[in-house]
This record gives C-alpha cells, structure tokens and sequence, in this order.
C-alpha cells in the first residue's frame, strides 16, 4: 500500500518511477543494514558485559582469598611487605608504609592484617575499575581482551594469591588512574605526586619508569612536556636519598615491634629474607627462571603482533619501548628473586600502553572494531594458563617436580572426597 500511495504521488508529480525505486530499494538495504549492526551491538554488548563480569569474579575472589590470609596466625610475603617501618632504625627504604599503617592502627585499634587487606581491596577495586573503563572508553576486539585475561596480566591475582597484594598494585592503580579519562595538570601533579611517593613505599618502580613516560605519551601526545622532566627528575633524586641515606629492611628489631603489635610471622617474611637468600638459588632452578623469561617474550610477541597487525603506525614506538624498558628492568631481574613479580608488573603495565594505543570510542559508535579474530590467540590463551599455573606451582613448591606433583594429587584426592 505504501508503494501504491508513492506510485500515484509520483503520478500525479510525472516523477520517473525507476529514480523512485532505486531510492525505495537503497533506503531498504541501508535500514536492513542499520538493523543487522544494532542486533551485533546488542550481542558484542552482553559478551562484553560477561567480560566484565568475568574480571569482577576474578576480583571477588582474590579478595576472598586475601581476606582469609588476613585471618591466618603466622603471615607471609602478603603482609610483611607492607609491614617495613621506621621505628626499628630510623628512616629506610620502604619504611613509610608500616609508619602509615601503625598511624591507622592506632586511630582504628584493627590487627595490622586486616587493615593491610583493607588497603589490598581497594587497590584491586581501583585497578579493575579503571581497566574495565578504559575497555569500554576503547574501540576494542576479542584480541586484545584475550591478552588481558592473560594469567600474566588481569587473572594473575587469583593464580598467585599467595604472592599477590604486593606494593605494586599502587603503581598499578596509579597508572589506571592516569590511563582513564582526561589528562588535566591537576591530574598530572597527582600522579607525579603519586608515583614518587611510591618510590618511598617501594623502590622497584623506578624500574619501569619507561613503561609510566610512556602511558604519559600516549594519553598526552607529548613527551617533552614539564610534568615528563619534573618526574624523571624528582624520581632520581629519591632513589639517590633512599640508597644513600636509608637503611635495611630489617635493623634487628622488625619482628619483636611487630610482635607487640600483634603480628607474628611464618619462616617466609620480608624481614628474614636476606638470612634465607641465597646466591646460587638461580642457578640451580635455572629451568622455572627461564621459563619465566620465556613467559614475559610470549607476552611481549603477542601484544606486539596484535600492534602490527592492527595498529601498525605504532608498531616501530612498540619496539622502541620494549627495548628501553627491558634495559631498565634488567637490573631488578638480577637484585631479586620475584621473577614472575617483575614480569607481572611489566606486562600490567605494557597492556596498558597497548590499551592506549586504540582509537577512543564514541558513544554513538560499536563497542567491537571489525579487527579478524585471530584464531591462535584463541587456541594458545587456554593452553598458556595451564602451563602458568603448573608453572606457579612449580616455583611455589620449591621448584620441585615433586611437590608439584603432589600438590595436584592433594587437590584432586580432596575433590575426590578422600
């Protein structure tokens, strides 16, 4: 009916009806294709949302799991680290988180634990916060969001519970912070601010200082900007304070300060380290350290395939990159035996840089690019999460066959009810 009434308006107009039902037949198409693409936004809309939902159980769970260590009687690595304090010796390097913690626990009278969990759960919150908008602020596709389930990137946390919840997760939280959203100067200073304070609860991030100017290129557009030199500057000059005039960890009387304080602590803590370490520990489980090494080049080749493959124009800055942050880093691989720490920060951060890389979206715009899905990252992704895993579990049973073996036995007979 409504072709007649256009065939007689066209009549009575003497219009050509061909010029009519080409126009007809184009407005069809276009509003069939308009159709199709809203009905594949609606679907990349819910896999999207199981995506999200996906990092938000990782979250809860690692969260959960922190909480329970918190509860344990004698702690470990995920709360002596931030345990470092001023009162045994005066001023040393990482002593400002125990000082801020013990200001906290006497204004809240809650055990040091739980309030070091407190601060655990908001970092993550942080960080998985701001990943989760910077995913939904990007053009993205199923490549990109398959590296970052990556157990090197986002699900590592609940693989490596009981290393996770380490100072990092400042720099993480930071660095999403700074990711996400615009880039004001009071923003800028915050970070700066941010970043050189958290030299003084960790020096390690001075490590991946090339890693952070270039989340601050890529958001910015600029690298000879003042807030560039004021950060590399201010960062030397700390790390040149802390070396010089900070002390030890540990000065003799970490433990029995802790102690009074209700903490007591497990054989593996922060503060007997350096009586435990020892110097041919590398050499001997050469095999788990160079699978670690393996692990971070497989992660760098997969980012760096997706970037030439997609985002070519930032390919040869992908490489520059890589190779400068690889020399910076080199010498923590070589200071301390938290490998698979090292390259987790590493490829948090270098997600980051991959993530800012990809065109902004729009609000009208699909929430997918047409980029090909490329099939081996789908195969490779469940494949290297296995081996992590079993990888992690090596490492963490002393880097014997044995204990691996074993610990799956302990988990299988428990599933099994015996």
């Amino acid at each position: 009916m409504k072709v007649l009434r256009k065939l007689n308006d066209l009549d009575k107009k003497k219009c050509n009806p061909i010029i009519f039902f080409s126009f007809e037949k184009n407005t069809n198409t276009r509003m069939f294709q308009k159709v199709i693409s809203l009905e594949k936004n609606k679907k990349e809309f819910y896999f999207l949302l199981l995506y999200k939902a996906l990092l938000l159980l990782i979250l809860f769970y690692s969260v959960y799991k922190l909480y329970l260590k918190s509860k344990l009687s004698l702690q470990e690595w995920t709360v002596s680290d931030w345990l470092i304090n001023y009162e045994d010796g005066g001023f040393k390097r990482r002593g400002i988180g125990g000082q801020l913690l013990f200001f906290l626990q006497d204004i809240t009278h809650f055990s040091l634990p739980f309030i070091v969990f407190l601060l655990q759960a908001l970092f993550y919150g942080f960080i998985y916060y701001f990943f989760i908008k910077l995913i939904s602020q990007k053009k993205i596709d199923w490549n990109i969001l398959l590296i970052l389930i990556s157990p090197l990137c986002l699900s590592y946390i609940c693989i490596n519970v009981g290393y996770s919840g380490r100072k990092e997760i400042i720099l993480f939280a930071l660095m999403g912070y700074l990711a996400t959203g615009g880039v004001s100067r009071l923003k800028s200073i915050f970070v700066i601010a941010g970043y050189c304070i958290g030299l003084f609860f960790h020096e390690m991030f001075i490590f991946y200082l090339p890693l952070v100017i270039s989340i601050f290129y890529l958001k910015t557009k600029k690298i000879n900007s003042l807030e560039v030199y004021t950060l590399i500057i201010l960062s030397f000059i700390i790390i040149a304070v802390i070396y010089y005039f900070g002390g030890e960890v540990n000065q003799g009387k970490s433990i029995e300060i802790l102690k009074n304080r209700g903490v007591e602590f497990a054989y593996f803590n922060i503060f007997n380290y350096d009586k435990i370490e020892d110097p041919t520990f590398i050499g001997r489980v050469y095999i788990s350290f160079s699978l670690f090494i393996a692990e971070l080049f497989f992660v760098i080749f997969q980012l760096g395939y997706y970037v030439y493959k997609f985002h070519k124009k930032y390919f040869k800055y992908f490489l520059f990159i890589n190779i400068l942050s690889l020399i910076f880093v080199a010498p923590l691989f070589y200071l301390g035996v938290d490998w698979f720490r090292w390259i987790n920060i590493y490829c948090v951060l270098l997600s980051l840089t991959v993530l800012l890389m990809l065109p902004d979206r729009k609000k009208t715009e699909e929430l997918f690019n047409h980029n090909a899905t490329i099939k081996s990252f789908i195969l490779i992704a469940p494949v290297f999460f296995i081996l992590f895993f079993i990888h992690i579990q090596y490492d963490a049973s002393g880097s014997s066959l044995h204990g691996t073996i074993m610990y799956f036995k302990t988990k299988f007979d428990y599933l099994m009810g015996h």
